[in-house]
């Protein structure tokens, strides 16, 4: 490990690393070497300090957002905002005596801060490593090919709203495959679309935008959703090379925009199931969003979007949890991750499913339910398996594999320019701290076998295009 560290470092730093990657590395590196020492600090020092690694790691992805999606700088700022910012302002909150956030002190300070803070180092020095650098010829060359091939855009909406209209007819042991083409139309196929240019590529573009949405408010699944916007937006910045500023403000405007929509999310949830018909949901969404950005001090779902983004106090909950009254399990479910990636549900049905209906009651010894989905996430689970230092290796690996395999897939270019489209696609689950390993490995494996299937046929297709 310390030679693949070190190797790796050199690399980031001397021999062609880029400004970013070298960002990230070295906050990694401080956080890992350091964050024992820093988790004595008092609430507010650790407010401020998160604040401003928080906006080192910003600083590093959108200077990375300049050529390339930059999703491993993006895993590491969701990181940092999820397992330390938002639970650093949510305990000094706690410290000036609010009482929405009394629930959040579940663990001394000190020891999360000890336990986590060297496991977010541990990520970002492993999603620095070994990265390749990029540059907007890649981007003009993806332009240009689905310039000529247009028929490969008309395929990839073609197959998606196929696996839209059939995913309910199909077996549960192979839903997965359609829901894959269906995430496909909503994650790629803009994409496709918006680099193919003209303007009839734009018009459908524009439709398809309003199906998404009226798909979203119907069904109020809103993160894929907005994720997909979001990399929609990155496209844009990519394909006419976006100024830093304008990058910048752009994500703070849709930051805001999303931390609205958590403000009523969970009551227009609530409200909506209710309705049956999609007119009316329609109307309900924007009923709530009306009523309660109206007045945003009366607003009481800011408690919920504060809850939203902190995972630190569920990880705050495993920590209080284990081993005081749960053991360590010694890779128990990390193994279980991997065996199941290779079995077939259709083989095994009793295989464990993903998600925290069992982990989350096992490891914080709270009931959850059945209507609240939860989990621990993969910092508080490398915890449970390995223990403190175990777990910074853990993940210190889980970052590096991330960063590895996002590389190798962005060899794919040199035969088929397009697949750098795909990796939001096949990214997606990576950038959440808030699942499992079971979660993210079993989409990184299969999602990666649908994406390399899809170049596949997507260059067999094209060939015959021009022959």
């Amino acid at each position: 490990m310390y030679r693949l560290f070190t190797r790796g470092g050199i690399r980031v730093l001397f021999q062609g690393g880029s400004t970013s990657d070298r960002i990230l590395f070295g906050t990694g590196l401080l956080l890992l070497c350091t964050g024992y020492l820093i988790s004595g600090m008092d609430t507010l020092a650790q407010l401020v300090l998160s604040t401003a690694v928080l906006a080192s790691a910003g600083f590093a992805y959108f200077m990375a957002l300049q050529h390339d999606w930059a999703l491993p700088h993006l895993a590491f700022f969701i990181a940092v905002l999820f397992m330390w910012t938002a639970h650093a302002a949510a305990l000094y909150g706690l410290a000036r005596g609010i009482d929405a956030f009394s629930e959040m002190n579940t663990v001394d300070s000190g020891r999360y801060y000890a336990v986590y803070l060297p496991m977010l180092g541990a990520f970002g020095v492993g999603l620095a490593l070994f990265g390749r650098g990029s540059g907007a010829s890649e981007w003009n060359r993806l332009s240009q090919y689905l310039q000529v091939h247009t028929n490969a855009t008309l395929l990839l909406l073609a197959g998606g709203a196929f696996s839209w209209l059939t995913l309910p007819y199909w077996p549960a042991g192979l839903r997965l495959l359609p829901a894959f083409g269906f995430w496909s139309l909503l994650s790629v196929a803009p994409l496709y679309l918006m680099f193919t240019g003209g303007w009839r590529a734009w018009a459908a573009l524009i439709g398809l935008i309003a199906i998404i949405v009226v798909y979203t408010i119907e069904h109020t699944v809103f993160g894929g959703t907005l994720f997909a916007f979001w990399m929609l937006a990155c496209g844009y910045f990519l394909k006419n090379n976006t100024p830093f500023v304008w990058r910048v403000a752009t994500w703070a405007a849709a930051a805001l925009m999303v931390v609205a929509l958590l403000s009523f999310k969970f009551e227009y949830r609530e409200t909506v199931l209710s309705e049956t018909r999609t007119t009316d949901r329609l109307q309900q969404f924007m009923r709530v969003a009306a009523t309660r950005l109206s007045d945003p001090t009366q607003n009481p779902g800011w408690r919920r979007a504060l809850l939203r983004l902190d995972q630190g106090h569920i990880s705050g909950k495993v920590l209080a949890h284990v081993p005081a009254h749960t053991p360590f399990v010694h890779g128990e479910t990390i193994w279980t991750a991997v065996r199941c990636i290779f079995i077939p549900r259709l083989i095994s049905p009793d295989k464990p499913k993903s998600g925290g209906a069992v982990s989350y009651p096992r490891f914080t010894g709270e009931a959850l339910r059945p209507d609240i989905s939860k989990n621990i996430g993969q910092f508080a689970e490398a915890y449970v398996n390995f223990g403190p230092f175990g777990g910074v290796i853990c993940i210190f690996f889980y970052g590096l594999l991330i960063r590895l395999s996002y590389e190798g897939v962005r060899t794919l270019q040199h035969v088929y320019p397009p697949a750098l489209l795909w990796l939001p696609f096949l990214f997606f689950r990576m950038l959440s701290v808030e699942t499992d390993f079971l979660t993210t490995l079993n989409h990184l494996t299969k999602g990666g076998i649908f994406v390399l299937v899809a170049v596949w046929v997507f260059l067999q297709f094209s060939r015959n295009e021009t022959t």
